[in-house]
This record gives C-alpha cells, structure tokens and sequence, in this order.
C-alpha cells in the first residue's frame, strides 16, 4: 500500500546492502490501470524507467509494459496474459 495523492497511490522501497555497502530504492506510481516506477542506487540515482498497463477482460487480465535501463540505453517490452478460474 502507498500514499493516496488524488487518484494516483504513491509507494516505493528502500533498502541497504551491508555487503556491499549500497543504498537502492525504487518509486512507483499507480493510475487506474497505469503503474509507472523509476530505481536507482546510491552511485546512479536513475537507473530504470519504465510502466506497465493493465486491462481486465472476464477473467483474464492483460498487460502490457516497458522498461528502459538509462545506462545500457536498453528498452525492453513486455506482454502478458493472466487467468483466474
């Protein structure tokens, strides 16, 4: 669960590697059927991007989403289908 703004919910994740000594996080919006998030780490504050969408169809659910790694300039789409029963 995150922090209701309007109609968006805002919520994210914060965590820490005593190994390696590294801080990272990551930050996700949710719209209606819309999830958007960005993460990073504590040398490279914005590493992805990317968003995903959601339409529910009986009882099938599909989605269809991306991510986009700014440092390898990768972008990687994503189609899925869910059923519940």
């Amino acid at each position: 669960d995150g922090l209701a703004v309007g109609e968006a919910v805002i919520g994210g994740a914060l965590t820490y590697d005593t190994d390696a000594e590294m801080l990272g996080f990551e930050g996700v919006a949710n719209v209606a059927s819309i999830t958007a998030y960005a993460n990073g780490d504590q040398d490279d504050m914005l590493q992805n991007v990317g968003g995903e969408y959601t339409y529910a169809l009986g009882g099938a659910e599909l989605t269809a989403g991306a991510n986009y790694n700014l440092d390898t300039e990768d972008f990687t789409p994503t189609v899925g289908v869910s059923f519940s029963f």
